[in-house]
């Protein structure tokens, strides 16, 4: 149970208590449990304060200091909290939907077991927190910090990834679903078996991330930074990939049945056994790159780049090469004859076998 003193003292304004806390800072504040609703407590000194179980819905905490404070199982549902400093504060158990987090800093928070639903964390410095199996969905989280952070089986279904920074998180078993992380960073990730169907993810950088056996079927990576990224056995059908960096990406085996791969760059991408049926690869650029025994049957190569492209035992039927560029490229074991090669640059040894 919260303190007398301390509560009486806290409901006469937050000049009146500052000034107590600077004249006494050794005394740690006792609010367990303190029914604070709505209350303006707007730079609020409540460093190291036990707010356990404290009733704070709809208060105004804007830049407040609940550095290192205690406020497990606190209910903090629509307060405003923005630009506080809660770092080293332990928020287990407690109760942030819809919060407004907006430019806080939670560096070292405990966040176990805490609901952040629909949460406004735009901004908001996460860095090295333990974000496992905590709820997010919906939530904002536009531009904030999550670098190395663990998100492992987290719930971000319909959540605001724009342009936050994911640097080498731990993001396995987390739900995405229907989520944006357009202008992401999202480098060195593992987001191997991963459902990101539907998610959006233009202009994201993806370079050195694990993809590997993820699903992002109906997915949007226009203008991505992918590298050499492992995409290996990924679902990526109908996905939009237009103009995205896949210079030597491991697709070996991966599926992407109907995707836009217009003026990608795949250049020594590895592709063998990847299922590219009905996909537009229009004007990407393939040089180099392994297509061995790949299905390309009705994929689009127009003005694609083709040189020194490795396309062994590929299935090409009713695949379109017209004007495409197939210079040195490795055709044994092929069927041309339904392919269509109008105008396309090839060597005549190729057409004879």
């Amino acid at each position: 149970m919260a303190h007398w003193y301390h509560l009486r003292l806290l409901k006469k304004g937050v000049y009146a208590w500052n000034t107590w806390r600077g004249r006494n800072p050794e005394e740690r504040p006792n609010l367990g449990k303190a029914v604070l609703t709505e209350m303006d407590l707007t730079e609020a000194n409540l460093f190291e304060a036990n707010l356990a179980h404290a009733n704070l819905i709809r208060a105004v905490l804007t830049a407040a200091n609940l550095s290192m404070a205690y406020l497990k199982g606190a209910d903090l549902s629509e307060a405003t909290l923005i630009h506080a400093s809660l770092v080293g504060a332990v928020l287990c158990e407690a109760n942030l939907r819809c919060v407004n987090l907006r430019g806080a800093d939670l560096s070292g928070a405990n966040l176990d077991r805490a609901k952040l639903a629909g949460a406004n964390l735009s901004g908001a410095i996460l860095r090295n927190i333990d974000l496992s199996e905590v709820d997010l969905s919906q939530a904002n989280l536009s531009r904030a910090d999550l670098c190395k952070s663990n998100l492992t089986n987290a719930t971000l279904s319909s959540s605001d990834l724009r342009q936050a920074n994911l640097w080498g998180a731990k993001l396995a078993g987390a739900n995405f679903t229907g989520a944006a992380f357009d202008g992401a960073d999202l480098r060195n990730t593992d987001l191997s078996g991963v459902h990101l169907s539907g998610v959006s993810m233009s202009g994201a950088d993806l370079r050195g991330t694990c993809l590997r056996g993820a699903t992002l079927d109906g997915a949007n990576l226009a203008g991505t930074l992918l590298g050499a990224i492992n995409l290996s056995g990924a679902r990526l059908s109908n996905t939009n990939l237009s103009e995205s960096n896949l210079n030597g990406a491991i697709l070996t085996g991966a599926v992407l049945r109907g995707a836009n791969l217009s003026g990608a760059n795949l250049s020594g991408a590895k592709l063998a056994g990847v299922v590219l049926t009905g996909a537009d690869l229009s004007g990407a650029n393939l040089s180099g790159a392994d297509l061995a025994t790949a299905h390309l049957q009705g994929a689009d190569f127009y003005l694609a780049d083709l040189t020194n492209a490795k396309l062994d035992g590929a299935n090409l039927d009713e695949a379109n090469f017209s004007a495409a560029n197939l210079t040195r490229a490795s055709l044994d074991k092929v069927d041309l004859r339904n392919a269509n090669l109008k105008g396309a640059l090839i060597d005549k040894r190729a057409l004879l076998k």
